[in-house]
């Protein structure tokens, strides 16, 4: 290969969650914005399971405020999904589902236990009649 270093995207991960571990240590948040909004959603679910609890919550947090977090919720697996649902208060994750496609929302519904399927379902249906 003429001596040329192959980039992975691994390579790119790598250097994204050193940024952003950099940035929220720094809480640089507006500079962690900018990347957020450059970033498509697969690539910045791709980071989730790197993250410790404090940088998830943290990202967590700038993506819901940049109306980001159904599209990256979408992409997560369902131990991050999970981890997400029992980390932040029922009527954040409420908001984030209403912000979702139907089929997302029903995956995600799926994977929770039945009671807080229940109330989550009752949380968006009071939502929907309130709009």
């Amino acid at each position: 290969m003429d001596g040329q270093t192959i980039i992975t995207t691994h390579d790119v991960d790598e250097l994204f969650i050193s940024t952003v571990v950099r940035l929220i240590q720094r809480r640089a948040f507006p500079n962690l914005r900018n990347i957020i909004a450059k970033t498509h959603s697969a690539d910045i679910a791709r980071w989730f399971p790197r993250l410790r609890t404090e940088e998830k919550n943290n990202l967590s947090t700038l993506l819901i405020e940049e109306k980001r977090m159904g599209e990256v919720l979408s992409e997560l697996n369902s131990t991050e999904i999970n981890e997400f649902v029992a980390e932040t208060e029922a009527e954040v994750v409420a908001n984030v589902l209403r912000t979702m496609e139907a089929d997302d929302v029903t995956r995600i519904l799926s994977d929770l236990p039945e009671e807080k399927k229940m109330n989550y379902l009752l949380s968006l249906k009071e939502k929907i009649l309130k709009a």
